[in-house]
């Protein structure tokens, strides 16, 4: 389905008041709500999850790389060279304040050994090393991937990013916004949406192909 779509669905009755800006609403709360509730609430989707790989030089002025465009969160991250094959994962500094400042203050080339999230120079989000690169790697990254939308008009197609199957939460929820904004937070139909969303990530979770391994399963 199509940002559009969801859109014309969730204000089928244009109940919407007028300054009621529902392709914003849909972007910037609805569908960030629904992937952190993913998270929350169903764990590690594999269809959140993407891969990419990053070649890294030896360097004394650059240590910064941008990430996909479609970037959400980084898990996971490991540098790879023919002399270093089997390096541990790369760890995340940007929660530590003194690490950072560390960081920022080196001047000499080395092997890193870990990464902050700084702005990217194309794309929304770049890489930073704790050290210049002191050779040639490839970094590989396993990230979660998210919605970067451009504006609040331009309608985009969701299939990608969230299973069809699932984009029904995103229509619930948003009408469910739509209600409290018209009618207010106590309106019985905006009460019943939140439900109807609540249940959709309920399924999500008992769906093979769609919930992560949470769940033990026997099998004989």
């Amino acid at each position: 389905m199509t940002t559009s779509q969801i859109e014309s669905l969730a204000n089928r009755e244009n109940v919407a008041s007028g300054d009621f800006e529902v392709g914003q609403t849909l972007r910037e709360i609805v569908v960030p709500e629904f992937l952190a509730d993913v998270d929350r609430r169903i764990g590690k989707v594999f269809w959140r999850r993407s891969r990419t790989q990053i070649s890294v030089t030896a360097s004394t002025t650059d240590r910064e790389y941008d990430l996909p465009a479609d970037f959400g969160w980084l898990e996971m991250a490991r540098l790879y060279s023919t002399s270093y094959p089997n390096l541990p994962n790369l760890k995340y500094i940007g929660e530590d304040a003194e690490a950072v400042l560390q960081s920022e203050m080196t001047t000499v080339q080395s092997r890193p050994t870990a990464y902050d999230m700084v702005a990217g120079e194309t794309n929304r989000w770049a890489l930073k090393f704790n050290c210049f690169p002191d050779a040639a790697y490839t970094c590989y990254c396993l990230y979660h991937r998210g919605i970067n939308f451009t504006d609040y008009t331009t309608s985009v197609d969701l299939d990608s990013y969230i299973p069809p199957e699932s984009h029904s939460a995103l229509v619930h929820k948003l009408r469910a916004y739509i209600f409290e904004e018209r009618y207010g937070i106590q309106d019985q139909r905006a009460t019943a949406e939140h439900g109807h969303y609540d249940k959709v990530i309920d399924t999500m979770r008992t769906r093979k192909e769609g919930a992560s391994r949470n769940y033990a399963r026997f099998v004989r």
